[in-house]
């Protein structure tokens, strides 16, 4: 009876404190994706009339951003037409983003469809529709969640997150070419035999030294160097002991 009326007594005194906090996340969102719409007005050339559902865990919000063709990028309560992409994410991520600690992109990065991130975006009917439904929205990841002009990446460990064994921040996309940084501390190595893409890739190592195995191939590495990677080739990478790596990944041709 003690221990339960200690616990009451902790949620009591606590509970303004979780009210308060609640309402401040709540308060909150419609400021962060206004300064999100503010900043990427200006910039926005696109012509496209696309809706953007953004549903915010935590306090539980839904927002749409629509992109009309005339460029007058708005923020709405209420859909104003049939969202095409849906874009979930909590309060605490929405918040890492806008502070710039967290690129929507490395959110939502993942390294197989199965994998949970925490940033999801899914598709709707109207997806269909688009000239290109995956550029649209990785245009959109990628340009919309950035505060200020020129955009900014931050680059470190403390921004990134681990997809294929390793510390990653995804970089710039478009049709047909990706990039990424990567960090690869001592004990882990990037990618899996098996992990192969049908198009040419590269490393390019800017810190530390290790081994890559690139295909059949098996090499030592270190900064400096650029390697490239044949399409459908094994490429692992595996810092020296007591060492790490970071490097920039591209990749581009069909499907990338």
């Amino acid at each position: 009876m003690r221990n339960l009326l200690l616990r009451i007594g902790l949620v009591a005194a606590f509970w303004p404190v979780l009210l308060c906090t609640a309402m401040a996340a709540e308060s909150n969102v419609a400021s962060m994706l206004g300064d999100f719409v503010s900043s990427y007005a200006p910039a926005h050339a696109e012509t496209i009339d696309v809706c953007v559902e953004l549903s915010i865990a935590s306090p539980g919000e839904t927002w749409y951003v629509v992109l009309p063709a005339d460029g007058d990028v708005k923020l709405l309560g209420e859909a104003a037409i049939a969202p095409v992409f849906t874009i979930k994410l909590s309060w605490e991520t929405l918040s890492r983003i806008h502070a710039g600690d967290l690129t929507a992109f490395t959110a939502a990065a993942k390294a197989s469809g199965e994998d949970t991130a925490p940033l999801e975006f899914e598709s709707h009917q109207g997806a269909a529709t688009l000239r290109d439904p995956q550029g649209t929205i990785l245009g959109f990841l990628q340009h919309f969640f950035a505060l200020g002009r020129p955009e900014r990446i931050l680059l470190g460990e403390e921004h990134s997150r681990v997809v294929h064994g390793a510390h990653a921040i995804p970089l710039y996309y478009a049709s047909g070419f990706r990039s990424a940084w990567y960090r690869i501390n001592d004990g882990e190595h990037l990618n899996e035999p098996g992990d192969t893409n049908p198009f040419p890739q590269a490393f390019i190592i800017i810190s530390g030294r290790g081994t890559a195995k690139i295909g059949e191939s098996e090499v030592e590495v270190k900064a400096g160097e650029s390697y490239y990677i044949p399409p459908g080739a094994d490429h692992i990478l595996t810092p020296a002991a007591g060492e790490w790596l970071e490097l920039i990944w591209l990749a581009w041709g069909e499907g990338a």
